[in-house]
């Protein structure tokens, strides 16, 4: 059901575009979509300004549902904190619509600026967790505890003037603590984001504050390293290892400078595994974090535990952004870092930025004029004003203020705006570019002399621009130039999913369900590369876009996103790196019908294998049949396994049943009988291993070794299962069943159960050193840097640079056969992961290689030598 909402979401969004709510807001466009909401862009009819409404999805009318999407308007409304974001108005319609409104901010996400920037300096650290603490802090003063703390719940934005302040957003899930759990947020369903969610959240008990205190830590070590606390191939895998009590520590993860790693013991206490050893509230913890940062001097917060700070309304000390004349920049960072302890980050940013920053604060006036002589010597421009200049005076229950801070800068919110946005804004800038397509030309005489006389004025003008400019002057002149010339004199068509500034892709797999890793996976990794192009220019002049779409392994799915994949308008150029053999088969006949590329599919089904190959079906990958002879002669001529006594699992569709016939296949070479071999199914989309198992109940002691041809999630059921058994034999697994995936389900069920398990690769070690291989991790690791390297993004990185270098070959203007005709003539083409790559009309499947892989104790690979086998 959430792959069949996820589809219908467009006809959803389409309904409520131009509607009017209570007379009051009138939605324009759709913004996000927010899983159990929907969340647009709308006008305030009687103020005429933007704000932002959230519309609870149609579907979910329970009332249960309504009043939790109520209560977080409900709480929003109450706690009126600039650092968190205002609810002007709720409600429901008289058809029954259920929304909020809520400001529009301009800006980013956590996310996404550290996505951008990596790891950020702790002078924007200390800016930002101040602002996010005193929000959570005035919501924990009304006894609200937020519970789904997390990078792309906190918004960096601009406001008026062009400074920048933090917002904390979505109070979707937050519980006033004297409120009892509403009916979805009790039992079966755990609340808030695995890596930032308390452990009492995934153990399902009473939460306090403490609860935000935990996500505060995981918050602090992702900005202070730039990834993520945890990482894992599920949302199960994560929350085992929270559970574990091992807290994420930054030396791990290379932080090496010793201002960030002062930090580490703040990130300890306040994600401790027990809530009682955390800081008791949110002021406690941002004390620590003051305490453990050495360039600010001790605060006391005032009435608790010490003596109020003297002249607590004194002076500041602040660097007006610039040095004193005649003073050398290298000179004064050594003396920054000398005589006040300052890292080299912080050094740096105080010389090189232009912007006045708050170096000390509330000193007496005494002191703040012996800074500022220490400043001044060193060579940087500082003045001391008085703070009452700044207006307001802190209450007695507010947060202490840190000395230094730096706000992040509206450059680092454009850049990781472009980060998030990819190409959006050179697609938007072209909008218009397209009034030439349109015209159609008429009988009438009159008609056709206009057009004529329109192409010579642009005859005319192209040829004045080349004669201007030179075509190769500049290259979006060159190109604009020549899309006219292309486009407008000569008439030639674009292709589907072919804009000026922009090419789109398709992908439909599976991001819900037993194989939502195997597609998340395969989509980072074709992302990745498209990063790598899209940062060098793109592909003669355009950028690459993946449109991918959850089927949830589901064919029906698959085939209604085909409608929006061939659609003459929005559709996309071709298909690259679907997952799954039954989605295949059924997009196939779409595709060829409608000549659309179907390229490196996650799939080594014979349906896309004919003899002779379909013209558009292309593949990269060994296929099941040749993977599964790898195993059967490993099993048979390496471990010398008797083959009469080797078994199949497999999952009963189209998939299993293709590893199945590999299986019996290769077993007929040594003469076993298709009816001779012990095989067990269970259904697609389930782990109902159980049934199976019983099949080989009285049969494992005559088996020597079981191959899987499953998913992850019922690999490790059914593997756990027959090892309880007494099966001590070998288990071998096809590539589709996500190595990464299946090792993290295997370290959760412990006892090691996955062991010496065999995964047979279509890709190289994805940790090796091969030339191809090195390239992906570094563009992995700089585009995804919260991500783990693995087989399956390694395999969706590589079906990216085979179609891109077919696209960079036919030039900026071609049709769906030139891209073919490219890809055919591939020949030994050396991409540095293994064998050359080929294809030519009478092969389209790229590669032929069999890789092996063994999971470790410890849940790592090691690799399998396969080559040895003879086949």
């Amino acid at each position: 059901m959430a792959g069949l909402e996820q589809v219908n979401q467009s006809d959803e969004c389409d309904s409520l575009v131009g509607r009017e709510l209570n007379g009051a807001y009138r939605i324009e466009r759709q913004l996000a979509d927010g899983g159990m909401s929907l969340v647009f862009i709308a006008e305030q009819i009687s103020l005429g300004r933007k704000v932002v409404v959230k519309v609870l999805r149609p579907g979910f009318d329970d009332e249960d549902f309504i009043q939790l999407f109520l209560r977080e308007a409900r709480i929003n409304s109450q706690v009126n904190h600039p650092s968190v974001v205002s609810v002007f108005d709720f409600g429901r319609t008289d058809d029954g619509i259920v929304f909020i409104a809520m400001e529009l901010l301009d800006g980013v996400t956590l996310g996404d600026v550290v996505e951008s920037e990596g790891a950020l300096p702790v002078g924007n650290v200390v800016w930002l967790m101040e602002q996010v603490c005193a929000g959570i802090h005035a919501a924990h003063k009304l006894d609200v505890v937020h519970r789904d703390l997390k990078p792309n719940n906190i918004m960096i934005v601009q406001v008026t003037g062009g400074d920048t302040l933090v917002k904390v957003l979505d109070f979707g899930i937050s519980k006033p603590l004297g409120e009892e759990d509403l009916k979805h947020t009790k039992l079966g369903m755990v609340m808030g984001t695995p890596g930032y969610l308390s452990p009492e959240q995934i153990r399902g008990v009473a939460v306090d504050p403490r609860a935000d205190v935990y996500a505060l830590g995981a918050l602090l070590f992702f900005v202070l390293s730039g990834k993520r606390p945890f990482s894992g191939a599920s949302h199960e895998s994560i929350m085992a290892k929270q559970l574990s009590g091992d807290v994420p520590k930054l030396l791990d993860v290379s932080v090496t400078d010793p201002l960030m790693l002062s930090l580490q013991p703040v990130v300890d206490q306040a994600m401790a595994l027990d809530r009682d050893m955390r800081y008791a509230d949110v002021k406690v913890f941002w004390q620590a974090l003051l305490d453990h940062s050495k360039q600010f001097e001790k605060v006391v917060i005032d009435g608790e535990g010490g003596r109020k700070s003297q002249d607590s309304s004194g002076w500041n000390v602040i660097s007006n952004g610039g040095l004193i004349d005649g003073v050398i920049d290298e000179d004064v960072k050594i003396e920054l870092q000398r005589v006040l302890k300052m890292s080299e980050g912080q050094a740096k940013q105080l010389i090189e930025t232009s912007k006045n920053i708050v170096i000390r604060k509330n000193l007496n006036e005494k002191d703040a004029q012996r800074f500022k002589t220490v400043f001044s010597r060193i060579g940087l421009r500082v003045s001391v004003v008085s703070a009452e200049l700044g207006g307001v005076k802190r209450d007695p229950g507010s947060l202490p203020t840190p000395g230094m801070v730096q706000p992040m800068t509206l450059t680092q919110l454009q850049r990781a705006g472009r980060q998030q946005l990819q190409s959006s804004s050179l697609v938007q800038s072209n909008l218009s570019g397209g009034s030439f397509e349109n015209q159609r030309v008429g009988g009438d005489i009159v008609k056709a002399t206009s057009v004529l006389s329109k192409r010579i004025y642009v005859f005319l003008c192209v040829a004045l621009l080349m004669v201007g400019f030179g075509v190769g002057a500049y290259s979006p002149w060159r190109y604009h130039v020549s899309d006219i010339w292309v486009r407008d004199i000569i008439g030639e068509e674009t292709p589907r999913g072919v804009m000026p500034h922009q090419i789109t892709i398709g992908m439909s797999a599976a991001f819900q369900g037993g194989a939502k890793e195997l597609g998340r996976a395969m989509r980072l990794g074709v992302e990745a590369y498209f990063h790598r192009v899209n940062a060098t220019g793109g592909i003669h002049g355009r950028a690459l876009e993946l449109n991918a779409l959850n089927d949830g392994y589901e064919p029906g799915i698959a085939i209604k996103n085909m409608a929006a994949f061939v659609d003459k308008e929005s559709g996309v150029f071709s298909l690259l790196g679907n997952v799954g053999t039954p989605t295949a088969r059924a997009i196939l006949p779409i595709a060829l019908k409608e000549r659309m590329l179907v390229m490196g599919t996650f799939s080594g089904a014979e349906v896309l294998r004919n003899d002779p190959p379909d013209r558009y079906v292309f593949n990269y990958r060994a296929s099941y049949a040749e993977e599964t002879a790898a195993m059967i002669h490993y099993f048979v001529k390496v471990k010398k396994l008797r083959p009469e006594r080797i078994g199949v699992f497999y999952q009963n569709d189209s998939y299993g049943r293709d590893g199945l016939s590999g299986v019996v296949d290769a077993l007929q070479d040594y003469g076993v009988a298709r009816e001779n071999i012990i095989t067990a199914s269970y259904e697609r989309n389930t782990v109902q291993v159980e049934t199976a198992v019983h099949q080989f109940d009285d049969k494992i002691d005559s088996l020597d070794a079981v191959v899987l041809v499953s998913t992850y999630s019922a690999s490790a059921a059914f593997t756990r299962l027959v090892r309880e058994q007494g099966f001590l034999g070998e288990v071998g697994n096809v590539s589709f069943v996500g190595a990464r995936a299946l090792a993290e389900a295997f370290q959760e069920i412990g006892g090691g159960i996955g062991e010496d398990v065999l995964v047979t690769q279509v890709v190289p070690m994805y940790d090796s050193y091969a030339s191809g291989v090195l390239q992906y991790r570094e563009d992995f690791s700089r585009y995804f840097p919260n991500e783990e390297p693995g087989f399956v993004s390694l395999e969706g990185y590589i079906v990216a640079v085979l179609l891109c270098e077919a696209l960079q070959q036919v030039g900026r203007y071609f049709t769906m056969d030139d891209v073919v005709s490219a890809l055919e003539s591939f020949s030994s083409l050396e991409l540095g992961v293994g064998q050359p790559l080929s294809f030519h009309v009478s092969d389209h499947q790229a590669s032929h290689q069999v890789w092996g892989s063994r999971i470790t104790a410890g849940g790592a690979f090691e690799e399998v030598d396969l080559k040895k086998v003879r086949l």
